[in-house]
């Protein structure tokens, strides 16, 4: 088989699963099945993997719709390694398949999430917050091009006014949200740069804005903004931005750091915002933090695997990742949210102006997950996305 995702395992088995069969000893490491499949075409929904060990299920995984002949399997974090089953749904998988084992993932040291809009972090990251953690969003989201846009209608008559206001509560949510995940105040800052211009900031585009990076640094506390060394009038430019991520790293010496993926995005601001990361690793700008990709909106978002929230995920889309050669190569994560932690997650979501939704939703006090699957959450394209039984990022191994 192909390795559509530059995957570079530390080792590789090939395996027969005839019969829904797999032999398992990973020893906790990251491992991930590569298999191939036909589809039953009398099945009406998304087809889907149940992993089970005797008694024990460990989560379904669904498999796109579009997503045609082959899929990765996520089998890491199973409790007890040894025989798994595979029961599936609306496909059939075939006898030959081959398992990626990946390294164990260090868990000492802190961890420094970027995330170029307030809420990218809530979306992919919660598995790494924590007392341990930093988060740094870039810019305020503040970009708005049309006044029926607004968060409350009719209340500012400007686009100038609206995206201000609209700016401010999202560098609020940025500077606050997250305090329950247990990060802390003094540990979030919001940079403020222009929203939707990290690109042409990166080309090293001359950038006019109403706007400057400060304006929306009105909820930092005082106390972050000077543990992490921030400008005291940045402009919104490439050489400030990365003048204070160059500081930020340097104070923090993160163990690890999360950024969105420069590969598998499809928005600007978050393909800029690794391709600056992987150009300051190249520059050794990074220190000695490992650099792990996580995606928000990829290329092919109709490939994404589905499913109803609390399900299990792995990397989106069966698909080449364009424009890098076979030296770019990576490593794969995957960490788990339990029950709690994932409803936990909702409610950060849902905290977020921008992912925030009207509709009533019922809180069923004993039904595992229901409450993620209620018309609030569970049928929302970002809670059905992102409120999953793991979350999952390519580790950057050589570049």
């Amino acid at each position: 088989m192909n390795n559509p995702y530059h995957l570079k395992p530390e080792k590789t088995e090939e395996i027969s699963i005839e019969g829904g069969s797999v032999l398992l000893n990973s020893g906790g490491s990251p491992v991930l099945l590569e298999a191939e499949f036909k589809r039953s075409i009398w099945h009406p929904g998304e087809a889907w993997i149940e992993i089970s060990s005797g008694s024990v299920s460990y989560g379904r995984q669904y498999i796109g719709k579009p997503v045609k002949d082959k899929c990765y399997i996520d089998l890491s974090n199973i409790a007890a390694p040894g025989e798994l089953r595979l029961a599936t749904g609306g496909i059939t998988l075939q006898k030959n398949a081959r398992l990626l084992y990946f390294r164990q993932q260090k868990k000492e040291g802190k961890t420094l999430i970027l995330a170029p809009h307030p809420d990218d972090g809530e979306l992919a990251c919660t598995t790494f917050y924590g007392t341990d953690t930093y988060l740094v969003t870039i810019s305020a989201g503040e970009k708005l091009q049309d006044l029926k846009k607004q968060y409350f209608k009719s209340m500012d008559d400007s686009v100038e006014a609206a995206g201000r206001r609209k700016g401010n509560l999202r560098a609020f949510n940025a500077s606050t949200t997250a305090m329950l995940g247990d990060i802390p105040y003094d540990q979030m800052v919001c940079l403020g740069y222009m929203d939707g211009a990290l690109e042409n900031m990166l080309k090293g585009t001359a950038i006019q804005s109403d706007f400057k990076p400060g304006d929306f640094r009105n909820y930092n506390s005082r106390k972050a903004a000077a543990d992490l060394g921030l400008m005291e009038n940045p402009k919104n430019s490439i050489k400030d931005l990365k003048t204070e991520l160059t500081e930020i790293i340097r104070r923090i010496r993160p163990a690890r750091i999360l950024v969105t993926n420069p590969f598998l995005e499809f928005h600007r601001d978050h393909l800029a915002a690794g391709k600056l990361l992987l150009e300051m690793k190249r520059e050794d700008l990074t220190g000695n933090a490992d650099l792990l990709f996580y995606t928000i909106h990829a290329q092919r978002e109709k490939d994404l695997y589905f499913g109803p929230a609390g399900s299990r995920i792995t990397v989106p889309a069966f698909a080449a990742i364009p424009g890098i050669d076979n030296s770019v190569t990576f490593s794969y994560v995957s960490n788990m949210l339990d029950p709690e932690a994932m409803k936990r997650k909702a409610v950060m979501m849902n905290c977020m102006y921008d992912l925030y939704s009207s509709k009533d939703h019922r809180w069923r006090r004993n039904a595992d997950l229901e409450y993620l699957n209620s018309p609030r959450f569970g049928k929302a394209y970002y809670f059905r996305r992102f409120v999953k039984s793991n979350e999952v990022f390519l580790q950057l191994i050589d570049c």
